[in-house]
Order: structure tokens, then C-alpha cells, then sequence
């Protein structure tokens, strides 16, 4: 009995100094023995009301700060003296940096569900593994993602019908953010494995200084300076590359990083359970999902520059910076879904699970109508901030009652996404985005080609995608678990 307590008592030692969450303390679901005897723990206390609101609070800062930039890039330039012309420009960088972007998703969202079942396992080794695998396989993306873009940069920017003053301005911007794609992938590796081990104020911290650099490196150079719009590319690129080396930094110096054994090999004779074929399997599914979700915003820039006027595009820019407020606001409990989530399905807990999604379910619908009031009564109030244009504001108001009718399924979806993510149904994630895109979305946008042109086609088709994500993730959640 001694030597079996003294035991015990080592082995909260080691969980609680090292790999257990340091802005909480909480103690693991299960802790390895040897054999297959689990310790009994307090569950209700990590899905308890507190905890979820001391979890959340730090991953909705996350991803609200990852939507300031974008929003406030868009306003920015609108009150230069590139206004519309630059806005236009802005915008062709913006539909094809995001795709790039949020098509490597996998490496935050499908990385955060994979090491948080290792923790919620006690399998530290598995995690260290897992966190050599991503770095390598972000830098590696990274790279081959670049140098492709880099040399077609004339001809993608050709086919977004980037003429003379736009296709001047446009070039060289592109060609300086793509050079940082490596550090942008780097970024969301170290995110991902950051919240999979429940660090997630430390994942906060790697988003406010993507976002700290890149503002003030915008009000000092285009607002302040006046300079030419090169410096917005100068000063996002500079942030990232400065956040994935402090992310990378705070994910393997401190001291409880070390019993990961982040910069060990592991024995050739030695079983592996994370290997790089079941990674690339889990991550390639995930990547066919990104896919389809980037591909619908990039054939509605296209479309729209394409088939309306140019006044347009900067409309269509403004009004999908604002749907994306939704997501970051809404992801930050979606986040904990996948945190938390994965690691009580890991231990076997699936009462507490279902009690996290009650729970997280009536703040996720709660959260989308304080949305809607906010974008009913602010609607001039944000456009007026987001554009000094009367043309652009008139059009942004013409669609401005989807927007408004959407914020409860928006937020339906990406809580449904967070379900599933924790569950690792990356396949049905991935089937049924396919499914809203071909279904749904495409038929729609076929509607801009047979009948005059409207932005409002454009959103509904959007829109369609996601009330077919969020219908289906619920059922199969609810269904299954």
C-alpha cells in the first residue's frame, strides 16, 4: 500500500509540473500504470460551467483576433488615397491568400483532436511524436505550396481579371506574402498542438502577436507614413514570420516540454502509433474538406469580378469580413469542443461529453442572436467604419439581410464542426462539405450565368453550404454520442 500511494503521489507530480494544463492545474482523465487501470478522477469539474468559460474566454480572443486583421486591413485602406482601387487590389490578395490559409486548417483543427485523444490517453510519447511530425510537415507544405504560386503569380492574378493599375499593385503584394507561407503554416502547426494539450492561453498568445505586429505595422506605415501599399504585405509578412518563432518558442523551452521528449528519436524497434501514413491519411481527409469550403469563396470572388461591375468586388469583400466574425467568434467554443471533447471521448467519458454539448449548445445559439442584434443595430455604424464609399455601403446594405438571418446557423455549424472534430469523423466532415458544395452551392451559383447577376446569389449559395454542414454535424453528433 505504501509504495502503491508514494507511486501515485510521483505520478501527480509529474502530470501536474509538466504536461497538464498550467493555466488550470486540472488533473489527467487517466495516467498510464503499465496496465490498463485508470485513476478515478472529478470529470464534472472539466466540463463544469467555470471551466468552460475559463477555457473559452482565452480561444474566443484567439479567434476574434485572427479576424481584426483582415477587417482592419479592409478599413485602412478604404481611407487611403488608394481607396476603391486599393480595396479591389486588397481584396484579389485577400481571396487568394485565405484559401491558402484555411486549406492547411487541418494543421490547427485535425492536429488539436489527434494530440488531445494522446493526452486525454496519458501517451506522452505519442504527442511528442506527433509534435515532430506537424513541424516538419508544415515547413515541408509550406515550401511546396510556395514556389508553385510564386512562379504562376502573373497568371492567377490574371485569371482574378487583375488589369493595369490593379495588376501593378497586385504583383509585387502577392509575391511578398506568398515568400511567408511557410511561417504562416509553421503558425497553425504550433497552434494546434498548443490547444490539443489544453495550453490554450499560450495559443492565444502566438494569435496576439500575429495580429499586434501586424496592426501596428499598418498604422505606422499606411496610416501615419503613407506609404505605398507594399508596406501592408512588408508588415503581415514581417508578423508572421516573428509569431511562428515565438510560437515555436514557447511550445518547446519551457521545462514541462521536455518530458514530451519533443527532440528524441524514437527506437527503430519501437512500436509506433503515430506514424506518418495514419497522419497523412487523417490530414489529407481534412485538407479534401478545406478544399471544397476555400473553393466556394474563391469561385464567388471569381465570379463576382467576373460578372458584376467593378464596385462589386470591394462590397463582396466587406460583407465576407463580416460573415467571418461569426466563425472566430463562434469558434473560440468550437475550440473547446475539440479540446476538451477529444479528450473525454479518448478516456471513455461519454456522459461528461454529452453534458459539454448541452452546455456548449445553448451558448453557441445564444451567442448568434446577440449577433444578429448587434448587426441589425450597428448596420451603419460598421459600414460607415469598413468604407467611406456611398456606392459600396448601398451595396453592402442589399445584401445585409442574409448576413442577419445567418448568424444562428453560422454558429450551429461551426459548433458542429468542433463535435465532430473531437469525435475524429474527419470523413464525414469532409463528405458532407462535398455534398453542400456540389449540391447546393454550385447549382446556385449557376444562377449568376442564366439570369442577371445579383451579390445576393452569391451568399445565398454560401450560405446553403453552411446550413448543410450544420445539419448534418448535428445529427450525426447527437445521433452517434
Amino acid at each position: 500500500m505504501g509504495l502503491g500511494k508514494e507511486r501515485r503521489e510521483e505520478e501527480e507530480i509529474y502530470i501536474t509540473e509538466g504536461l497538464e494544463n498550467e493555466e488550470m492545474g486540472l488533473p489527467l482523465l487517466s495516467v498510464e500504470k503499465g496496465t490498463d487501470e485508470k485513476d478515478d478522477v472529478d470529470v464534472e469539474k472539466l466540463v463544469s460551467w467555470s471551466n468552460i468559460w475559463k477555457m473559452s474566454l482565452p480561444a474566443l480572443v484567439k479567434e476574434s483576433l485572427a479576424f481584426l486583421p483582415g477587417l482592419v486591413r479592409t478599413a485602412v485602406i478604404g481611407h487611403t488615397s488608394y481607396s476603391e482601387i486599393g480595396q479591389q487590389a486588397f481584396s484579389i490578395i485577400s481571396s487568394i491568400m485565405s484559401p491558402i490559409g484555411w486549406v492547411f486548417v487541418f494543421l490547427i483543427n485535425g492536429v488539436t483532436s489527434q494530440v488531445g485523444g494522446e493526452y486525454g490517453k496519458s501517451k506522452f510519447k505519442n504527442i511528442g511524436r506527433m509534435i515532430r511530425l506537424v513541424i516538419t510537415a508544415a515547413l515541408l507544405l509550406g515550401f511546396l505550396t510556395q514556389i508553385p504560386l510564386l512562379i504562376l503569380t502573373p497568371s492567377i492574378l490574371r485569371w482574378f481579371d487583375a488589369k493595369d493599375k490593379i495588376f501593378e499593385l497586385t504583383v509585387p503584394f502577392l509575391r511578398m506574402r506568398l515568400i511567408t507561407v511557410p511561417f504562416l503554416l509553421l503558425a497553425r502547426g504550433t497552434t494546434g498542438i498548443l490547444q490539443g494539450l489544453q495550453r490554450v492561453n499560450s495559443a492565444m498568445i502566438v494569435q496576439f502577436m500575429i495580429v499586434g505586429f501586424d496592426l501596428v505595422g499598418h498604422y505606422v506605415f499606411l496610416t501615419l507614413q503613407k506609404k505605398p501599399l507594399i508596406y501592408s504585405a512588408y508588415s503581415t509578412c514581417f508578423a508572421q514570420v516573428a509569431a511562428s518563432m515565438i510560437g515555436f518558442l514557447i511550445l518547446v523551452v519551457p521545462k514541462s516540454s521536455k518530458r514530451l521528449r519533443i527532440f528524441s528519436s524514437s527506437s527503430s524497434k519501437e512500436k509506433k502509433e503515430v506514424t506518418w501514413s495514419a497522419f497523412i491519411s487523417s490530414s489529407f481527409v481534412l485538407f479534401l474538406r478545406s478544399v471544397a469550403l476555400q473553393m466556394s469563396f474563391v469561385l464567388a470572388a471569381k465570379v463576382t469580378s467576373n460578372q458584376l461591375p467593378t464596385k462589386y468586388m470591394s462590397a463582396y469583400l466587406i460583407i465576407l469580413q463580416l460573415w467571418f466574425f461569426n466563425s472566430f467568434v463562434i469558434d473560440g467554443f468550437a475550440i473547446v469542443a475539440n479540446m476538451v471533447g477529444s479528450r473525454l471521448i479518448a478516456a471513455g467519458e461519454l456522459p461528461a461529453f454529452r453534458l459539454l454539448r448541452a452546455r456548449l449548445l445553448s451558448v453557441t445559439v445564444t451567442l448568434g442572436f446577440i449577433l444578429m442584434g448587434i448587426f441589425w443595430l450597428f448596420e451603419e455604424r460598421i459600414l460607415g467604419i469598413v468604407s467611406n464609399s456611398d456606392a459600396t455601403i448601398e451595396l453592402c446594405r442589399n445584401v445585409w439581410y442574409i448576413l442577419l438571418i445567418m448568424q444562428v446557423p453560422n454558429s450551429l455549424c461551426f459548433y458542429g464542426d468542433g463535435l465532430l472534430l473531437a469525435a475524429k469523423e474527419f470523413k464525414f466532415l469532409s463528405k458532407y462539405m462535398w455534398v453542400g458544395f456540389l449540391g447546393f452551392y454550385l447549382p446556385i451559383m449557376m444562377f449568376q450565368y442564366i439570369v442577371p447577376p445579383m451579390l445576393d446569389f452569391t451568399f445565398i449559395a454560401i450560405a446553403s453550404m453552411s446550413c448543410v454542414r450544420f445539419m448534418s454535424g448535428l445529427s450525426l453528433s447527437y445521433y452517434k454520442y
